[in-house]
């Protein structure tokens, strides 16, 4: 797969801190090394796309989960730099709708394929609200607090129900056949 790179040049501040937010979340997420995921610009084999088919959404999302199907199924990926010219004429149709869906999707595919980091995530998450929350009250002697041993519990839930559902996501896709890419 070839990704054109546009380098977040043309878009409102507010589009490009979303970008940025969700890439930072993917890589940390995947480890996938992509600078510019939701390029309109790609290339790919279409025997392996359409291998993969069964796993991405209709839609405006699947420009994303693509690339992170063609990551997780250890396709090769490259990104080039590209240039893109301004809007001529109307406009972008793409809004927070559209947004948001993707985003949903991206996680949906995080979660399937890297259960264990998306709930790390947010075991992590309720650990340090539980810590801000019941370390001052356990120092003032009143002991943990009912909220607090919740969070606790439910962070430590979620990080077993990752490493549960990583090795449920191991043995699923164990026996996958990749397709050969040429050269």
């Amino acid at each position: 797969m070839c990704i054109g790179n546009r380098n977040f040049k043309g878009s409102t501040f507010s589009r490009n801190l979303i970008k940025k937010l969700v890439l930072y979340f993917v890589k940390q997420s995947t480890g996938i090394q992509v600078n510019d995921l939701n390029s309109g610009m790609k290339m790919y084999r279409t025997p392996i796309v359409q291998s993969l088919l069964r796993y991405t959404p209709n839609g405006m999302p699947f420009s994303d989960t693509i690339v992170l199907l063609h990551h997780q199924f250890r396709y090769k990926i490259v990104e080039r730099e590209i240039e893109i010219k301004d809007r001529e004429t109307g406009t972008s149709t793409i809004n927070y709708k559209t947004a948001i869906h993707t985003i949903v999707e991206v996680a949906n595919i995080i979660m399937n394929f890297f259960p264990f980091k998306f709930f790390l995530y947010i075991a992590l998450f309720l650990f340090i609200v539980a810590a801000v929350w019941g370390v001052p009250l356990v120092l003032a002697g009143q002991g943990l607090s009912t909220g607090t041993s919740f969070l606790l519990l439910a962070g430590l839930i979620l990080f077993f129900f990752g490493i549960l559902l990583e090795n449920v996501v191991r043995s699923r896709f164990e026996n996958y056949t990749y397709l050969q890419e040429e050269s």
